[in-house]
C-alpha cells in the first residue's frame, strides 16, 4: 500500500513503464525453404502493428528503440518469423479530485 499526501492544488504525475514481447510466426515449408520470404512478411506485419499503435494513441508512447529478433524453429512444421520487444510509457495526471485509492 502506498500513501500519497497531496495538498488541494497539487498535481501528481505517475509514469508507468511496460515492456511487451510480441511474436509473429508462420509455417515456412516442409524443410524451411520459404524462410527468407516468411521472415520478411512477418517483419512487415510487426512493423504495421507498431505503426498503427503509434498513430492512434494519445495515452501512451512507444519507444523508438524496438528490438527485433528473427526466429526459426522446427516442431511438427518449420516455423519462421520475428519477435519484437516494445517498451511503452504511460503518463497519468492526478490531482486531489481524481487520486486513485486502494
Amino acid at each position: 500500500m502506498v500513501g500519497v499526501l497531496v495538498d488541494v492544488f497539487a498535481t501528481v504525475l505517475v509514469i508507468v513503464f511496460v515492456t511487451v514481447g510480441v511474436g509473429v510466426l508462420d509455417k515456412s515449408g516442409k524443410e524451411g525453404e520459404f524462410e527468407t520470404d516468411v521472415t520478411s512478411d512477418q517483419h512487415s506485419i510487426c512493423a504495421d502493428i507498431i505503426s498503427k499503435m503509434r498513430s492512434e494513441s494519445q495515452r501512451y508512447t512507444i519507444d523508438t528503440n524496438v528490438t527485433w529478433t528473427a526466429v526459426s524453429e522446427k516442431y511438427e512444421d518449420y516455423l519462421t518469423g520475428v519477435t519484437c520487444t516494445i517498451n511503452f510509457s504511460v503518463v497519468s495526471k492526478f490531482d486531489a479530485c481524481n487520486m486513485p485509492t486502494v
